[in-house]
């Protein structure tokens, strides 16, 4: 029933007509493949997000909105770029431009795309300075201890186990 509601409300803000909204959730699943009508139909043009798995990360990998998800540079608490990463959810070699609120940055191994965005009025920085920027936000968080149980593994959309999520001591 709740399905069969949710499709009901898409079709009717379809129907409406709404072009270019920029979709600001938490995260992406599989329950919003629905969205991915409405970025095809133009509905939706822009999404500010933390992650988006299932499908809808597929389609969106494939340029399906025409320009790339912008990551906020901090959760509110952590920033997204940090010193040492923890858990890996993407390959580095799938990630050439890391788009945030607080800027545009390259993979420095990868320097090809950006010299066609110097010619913009974007906000091009360096990864370290978007680190920067997003620990003046939130302070610079300090790295977690883990015990030696392994509470998951994580596997890419193409099935390769690509890191391995140890359970965190907790702070006390």
């Amino acid at each position: 029933m709740a399905e069969e509601n949710r499709g009901i409300l898409h079709k009717t803000e379809a129907a409406r007509g709404i072009k270019g909204l920029t979709l600001a959730p938490g995260s992406l699943y599989s329950v919003h493949e629905l969205l991915i009508e409405h970025i095809k139909n133009g509905a939706v043009t822009s999404i500010e997000d933390e992650s988006a798995k299932g499908r809808i990360s597929r389609a969106l990998s494939t340029r399906l909105m025409g320009r790339p998800i912008t990551l906020r540079s901090h959760g509110g608490r952590i920033p997204v770029v940090v010193d040492d990463v923890v858990v890996v959810s993407t390959p580095d070699e799938s990630i050439g431009i890391l788009v945030t609120d607080h800027g545009i940055a390259e993979d420095p191994l990868r320097q090809a795309p950006i010299g066609r965005l110097k010619e913009t009025n974007l906000a091009l920085k360096t990864i370290g300075e978007l680190h920067d920027i997003a620990c003046s936000i939130t302070g610079k968080p300090r790295r977690p201890e883990f015990t030696d149980k392994v509470i998951a593994l994580i596997e890419y959309r193409d099935g390769t186990l690509i890191d391995v999520l140890w359970e965190v001591v907790p702070v006390v």
